[in-house]
């Protein structure tokens, strides 16, 4: 029985079921991407081992052996988490940024113990880390929505416009499986002016954002985007949720007309 197999048995994994497949192509994700570059990070043995005892990350595996369906599990656990003491401590969480944004400007993220995720409360705040996180200096964004290809708002695209005039270079995967409308298609074009690179999939596992393979931004909660924000920097973290981004493109298909 293959690791994803296995997985894929648990009712934990059943969301992300379809990732249990294989390869079209046979090979294994390494071998197909051979530009991960995370576990030769500096700090990557040290965050691997740190976390390794928090029950999250697969027991028994060695990064190197991970599949994309074992990262994105590892990943809904550490939002399960999240989700937990948002739930749990939400007004003390926004209201430790706002005091200390009051008092000494601005406020600093409240950090998950043993897991290195910080938690953002509050739409204003989660506005905020967005406008802060396409304010920094950026070479690479890649986006998974959830969701099918809009039809309709320009906000995203005037975003876009201004990262792809600074030379980021963005790619992102839609929730989409078959033709668009005739408004999805007229989106499809303007991303495309604004220098997007867009895919779509029939399941894409998790909003995400990874600014630059160092940076991501996930929702706590998807039922409540604006709600809470959870960004990850530790390397360990950063690399899963490349394994799975990476997958999810690979296996996806051009918008289709």
């Amino acid at each position: 029985m293959t690791s994803a197999t296995r997985w894929v048995e648990t009712s934990e994994a059943g969301s992300y079921a379809p990732y249990a497949g294989g390869r079209a192509d046979g090979k294994s994700l390494h071998e197909a991407l051979p530009d991960l570059q995370g576990l030769n990070a500096p700090d990557f043995g040290g965050d691997w081992d740190r976390l390794a005892h928090t029950r999250m990350l697969p027991e028994g595996r060695r990064p190197e052996e991970l599949t994309p369906i074992e990262a994105a599990v590892a990943i809904s656990r550490l939002l399960a988490r999240c989700r937990s003491t948002m739930r749990e401590r939400e007004l003390e969480i926004a209201a430790a940024v706002w005091g200390l944004e009051r008092m000494v400007g601005p406020g600093v993220p409240y950090v998950l113990e043993g897991s290195d995720a910080e938690l953002v409360a509050g739409p204003r705040n989660v506005r905020r880390l967005l406008a802060e996180l396409s304010e920094l200096p950026t070479a690479s964004r890649l986006t998974l929505l959830d969701e099918p290809v809009p039809n309709r708002g320009l906000a995203g695209l005037v975003d876009s416009s201004a990262l792809a005039a600074r030379g980021v270079a963005m790619r992102t995967v839609y929730r989409h499986d078959g033709q668009l409308s005739f408004e999805q298609r007229r989106y499809q074009r303007l991303l495309a002016a604004a220098g997007v690179r867009a895919r779509q999939a029939p399941l894409v596992p998790v909003n995400m954002i990874i600014i630059d393979g160092e940076t991501v931004m996930l929702p706590v909660d998807p039922d409540r985007p604006g709600a809470g924000a959870v960004v990850l920097r530790n390397t360990v973290w950063v690399y899963l949720a490349r394994l799975v981004f990476d997958d999810c493109w690979h296996r996806a298909t051009a918008l289709s007309e």
